[in-house]
């Protein structure tokens, strides 16, 4: 049976991680609204990916959406037609820029090693910097709102977006796995590499950049040893 000085103690440590949690989406908010101020349609597309996600496409109205920007509502229609519309710039342009800001242009010089270190690396930083936008992102995709955006050919430029970095992961896994003296599924070690460091966001709270050094380190090895290659987990 957990002791009444356990249970304290737990209790002060969640209250202390959800403190932590909700200070860091503060600071990510604020950031994110003072890079997009002075760009309308970028605040609005920022402000639909944290209020569907909150509160829910369905019960979200675009009064709703324009207070949460700042700007009266009628503003809104000289962006988005509609807030299917909205919902669909919105998730494209997520996926753009994340795609922008981890994928990049490739330097021919690195080796597939170096490149994957790279994009992976990246992946967790963008997670970090864009707490909100991230994690919006990951839970309206869980509830397949996908289909809400409207046009068939809109919804495929989403999904082509989605599969462009699991498709330049997976090339460099394939390489990497063919390269290593430990053979394994390339396809196994691309899914479950992907859905590691996208589980990232889910449960870390940024707290000092020597700390996310050491989850960029400590990942880059596990992910090392499913490639099958040498090496050891960095000191804590």
């Amino acid at each position: 049976m957990t002791s009444p000085t356990n249970q304290t103690k737990a209790l002060r440590k969640r209250a202390g991680y959800e403190a932590r949690l909700a200070e860091s989406e503060e600071l990510a908010i604020e950031r994110e609204n003072r890079a997009t101020r002075s760009d309308t349609r970028a605040r609005l597309l920022v402000a639909a990916l944290d209020l569907f996600s909150k509160n829910g496409f369905e019960a979200s109205t675009m009064r709703d959406l324009a207070q949460f920007a700042g700007i009266k509502a009628p503003a809104i229609y000289n962006h988005f037609k509609s807030k299917e519309a909205l919902l669909g710039e919105a998730l494209l342009w997520a996926m753009e820029d994340f795609n922008e800001r981890v994928l990049g242009p490739r330097d021919e010089r690195e080796s597939n090693l170096e490149a994957l270190e790279g994009i992976l690396e990246r992946h967790i930083r963008y997670q970090l910097d864009n707490p909100v936008i991230a994690r919006a992102f990951d839970i309206l995709m869980a509830h397949n709102l996908l289909q809400r955006v409207g046009e068939i050919t809109f919804q495929q430029a989403i999904q082509d977006r989605l599969r462009l970095y699991l498709r330049e992961l997976t090339k460099l896994v394939s390489q990497l796995v063919e390269e290593s003296p430990v053979k394994t599924d390339y396809r196994i070690v691309s899914s479950a590499v992907s859905t590691m460091y996208d589980q990232v966001g889910r449960w870390y709270v940024s707290t000092s950049k020597a700390a996310d050094d050491h989850l960029v380190a400590s990942y880059w090895e596990l992910t090392r040893r499913m490639l099958g290659i040498d090496g050891a987990l960095p000191a804590a």
